[in-house]
């Protein structure tokens, strides 16, 4: 939590710096470039970590390692949403 945090600090302080140093116009462009990829990487967190077999979401388990790179824990090997194990042959 704590690096996401610092990292929207920086982008809120150097936002009057980069408008000063590039236009307002470009400045708007690099805002909206900025909030689609937050609402982007948004979306496919929410969707990429599902379970198997339910179709449940893992996300915040992955949210759990606290990490930029969002995985599940090594201890996680059943899903918490229908208990079935992640490892597990899945009947098509």
């Amino acid at each position: 939590m704590l690096p996401t945090v610092l990292v929207l600090a920086f982008l809120a302080l150097s936002i009057p710096f980069l408008a000063g140093l590039i236009g307002a116009e470009a400045m708007a462009g690099f805002l909206a470039a900025t909030v689609l990829g937050l609402v982007l990487s948004f979306v496919v967190s929410r969707c990429r970590f599902r379970c198997p077999s339910c179709a449940g979401t893992l996300t915040p388990l992955a949210y759990y390692n606290r990490t930029p790179v969002l995985r599940l824990p090594r201890k996680v090997t059943h899903c918490p949403l229908c208990g079935i194990c992640f490892d597990e042959e899945r009947k098509v």
